[in-house]
């Protein structure tokens, strides 16, 4: 039997992309949504993310033999059929295991929980990892600072993160 994990990115309640995460352990699941929060921190809207993260709007998701077009709709059946959907939620600058964003009054009632009761199954049902006093500008350059961080992420957001190291050489 697999463990079937995805990574959702909520921007305003919506649904900005998904990844999906087979067999990943907890510790690796939780620098990769600390890695994604810190990448795209900066995006308000899912607009911008998809133009940061793919350079253009329209993303088609190969899933063989289909393909699917990365509507909000399309993105929700995959959240749908997750084992464990954890959700990066870059407005509430927040990380939790949920199908869909949640509401401001639901994330303040919820109790705050540590990366280790959130990637367990032992986690307080709808706990939430504030990232509200996370400096993530200073996480981000501690990933593209440190290779050995990004040994821990899939080969598409250490990819991203090289992207980042290269442009701010440039700068």
């Amino acid at each position: 039997m697999s463990y079937r994990p995805t990574i959702s990115v909520y921007i305003d309640g919506h649904i900005a992309d998904i990844g999906y995460y087979r067999n990943w352990d907890d510790e690796d699941l939780f620098y990769e949504a600390v890695a994604i929060a810190a990448l795209f921190s900066g995006c308000g809207s899912v607009y911008e993310f998809n133009e940061k993260k793919y350079g253009r709007q329209k993303v088609y998701i190969l899933v063989e033999p289909e393909v699917f077009e990365n509507k909000e709709e399309d993105l929700k059946f995959f959240e749908f059929c997750s084992e464990w959907p954890i959700l990066v939620d870059l407005t509430s600058r927040c990380i939790y295991i949920s199908e869909g964003a949640k509401g401001k009054e639901e994330l303040l009632a919820a109790p705050r929980i540590s990366y280790e009761e959130l990637f367990s199954l032992k986690a307080p049902k709808g706990g939430v990892l504030s990232l509200e006093q996370a400096d993530m500008e200073g996480l981000l350059k501690l990933f593209l600072k440190y290779e050995d961080l990004r040994h821990h992420l899939s080969a598409e957001t250490a990819g991203l993160l090289e992207k980042e190291r290269e442009r701010s050489k440039l700068s």
